[in-house]
């Protein structure tokens, strides 16, 4: 708010009414920015719940897949799996859920980004928790090979 003497305008503080103007003003601009966030956070939210993520091992002896919250909603095992030791296969199976989840994340930044704009504070914010949720499991996974296309 500007003071008379300097040339930018009228002194709210001067005018009760024009105060009042202000401030309402200033809480409807408020107001319409937290609704456009929350619009903007609900279309994330509905793109993101709709993510799912699909990944055979590299033998082809499994097939898993995890929903958007990373959780495994599927596994499928081929014939091969059957002539695959037990301590191999947990160790296939393991190894193809964290690629699940790595996959997973990347699609969630891309949803993000193309959302809510590479950079802005509700992208990098999802984009943080992700990652923080599966920073154990995908470091587990080491250098897993990526998904056969």
């Amino acid at each position: 708010m500007h003071r008379d003497g300097d040339g930018a305008g009228p002194d709210p503080a001067g005018d009760p009414e024009a105060g009042f103007a202000a401030a309402m003003a200033q809480i409807d601009e408020w107001s319409a920015a937290s609704q456009r966030q929350l619009a903007l956070a609900q279309t994330m939210q509905r793109s993101i719940e709709q993510l799912s993520v699909t990944v055979w091992s590299s033998r082809r002896e499994v097939c898993v897949t995890v929903d958007h919250a990373g959780q495994l909603s599927d596994v499928v095992f081929e014939d091969r799996a059957l002539v695959t030791s037990p301590l191999e296969l947990g160790r296939v199976v393991t190894t193809t859920i964290h690629r699940a989840l790595a996959e997973l994340e990347a699609k969630v930044v891309q949803v993000a980004r193309a959302t809510a704009g590479e950079g802005s504070a509700l992208a990098l914010s999802v984009e943080h928790e992700y990652r923080a949720a599966f920073a154990g499991p995908l470091s587990a996974a080491g250098d897993a090979e990526p998904s056969p296309r």
